[in-house]
């Protein structure tokens, strides 16, 4: 016990007085408690940002960086139709990015559906905008190699995505926006 004592008062003693009086000890502090700040501060635009989200959609629909981008696009396209161009405004600021991949959004206008369903997909899309743009979506995933049913996939990870207290109201207004693309 003695020994502990001594050696607390050498270590104390042996620390000059003018850096207590400095501040030293202050300085230290405010250098990791801002650290900390600056580091959560970044891991929350990490986790928001569009290149959280296609991070995410690779990892767990096992597709590429590309088909992630391109299916998001998609998507984020037809939810740009459908809501009021303020909202989509509010999307895009929850998912910092979001504009630099909108220019992924596959071309699809010669890409005829052929015959079958596809085929009558094309025709009742003429008499229907949703119907249009819900099977234009469907070209789009089929011409990045991805099966339309990964369509509702791609839309439950957007939601498990955006399920924080920050992204909420951008939650509800994608899933506003989609309402028609999976109903």
């Amino acid at each position: 016990m003695n020994k502990k004592r001594v050696l607390a008062c050498l270590f104390v003693t042996s620390i000059p007085f003018q850096s207590f009086a400095d501040g030293w000890l202050d300085s230290i502090t405010s250098i990791f408690s801002s650290n900390t700040q600056d580091t959560a501060a970044v891991e929350q635009n990490a986790a928001t940002s569009i290149n959280g989200l296609l991070g995410t959609l690779t990892s767990s629909l096992g597709i590429t960086h590309e088909q992630a981008e391109g299916g998001l696009a998609s998507i984020m396209n037809y939810v740009k139709g459908n809501v009021t161009a303020s909202d989509f405004s509010q999307i895009g600021e929850s998912l910092p990015g979001l504009s630099s991949i909108m220019k992924a959004v596959p071309e699809v206008d010669n890409l005829a559906s052929g015959n079958g369903l596809s085929g009558l997909m094309d025709k009742v899309g003429s008499y229907s905008d949703s119907l249009k743009g819900a099977n234009e979506v469907k070209k789009q995933f089929e011409s990045l190699g991805l099966s339309p049913d990964m369509i509702s996939q791609f839309v439950s990870q957007i939601q498990n995505y955006l399920n924080t207290p920050q992204g909420a109201e951008a939650k509800k207004l994608v899933m506003q926006g989609v309402g028609k693309l999976l109903g």
